[in-house]
């Protein structure tokens, strides 16, 4: 369906008319939804077509998440592995809902370590939306729990992070920021504690 059709005829089955709480997953999907609706899919940033990313940023609200701005990265996995992964760990947008739009859309046209996910492909993926409630300076991974508590590596300009369940234990949690990151042998680095809630 052409982006006007999609405007004027196509809206109301992406997002509702009025304000409407809906789980951050679901924002997720509708993003999805509006990204592949049709051939312009290949350019996002479309003024119509950013113009309804928007409307669905503003009208969506998220069942029972603070509106004030957060970190927020999405995850989209198919049959337990990861097809594509973008976010901050720190806040970019005014709200969580605008946040997820705009990871989700990342997560299919910037992401880089995997395949494109493609037109057909993408009902079938399964989102997880993981905001990020505080950043914790830690001197060690003592009390790190990998599967609740994501890590944050910073090492001048660079960093990494790895998201909770991504590692199964502390020291590979910080093994995999140390390479994510290119920090070498002897150099110093901060860590940060991501506390989060993780939604799917």
């Amino acid at each position: 369906m052409p982006l006007l059709a999609l405007a004027f005829f196509g809206v109301g089955q992406l997002y509702p008319v009025h304000a409407e709480t809906i789980p951050l997953t679901d924002i997720v999907r509708k993003t999805m939804a509006l990204y592949f609706a049709d051939s312009s899919a290949a350019a996002p940033d479309l003024p119509g077509r950013e113009r309804l990313y928007q409307a669905l940023a503003h009208r969506a609200q998220p069942a029972k998440i603070s509106r004030k701005p957060s970190g927020v990265f999405v995850t989209l996995s198919r049959n337990g592995q990861s097809r594509a992964c973008w976010g901050s760990a720190f806040p970019q947008y005014k709200t969580v809902q605008e946040a997820t739009v705009y990871a989700t859309l990342g997560a299919l046209t910037k992401e880089y370590r995997y395949k494109p996910i493609g037109r057909v492909e993408w009902k079938a993926l399964k989102p997880q939306v993981t905001v990020v409630k505080a950043l914790e300076p830690i001197s060690g991974l003592r009390g790190q729990n990998p599967l609740t508590d994501g890590l944050m590596l910073r090492q001048g300009s660079r960093s990494a992070v790895i998201l909770p369940g991504e590692a199964k234990d502390a020291t590979y949690q910080l093994v995999l920021c140390k390479l994510k990151a290119g920090v070498r042998p002897g150099e110093k680095f901060q860590l940060y504690r991501m506390i989060v809630d993780v939604y799917r």
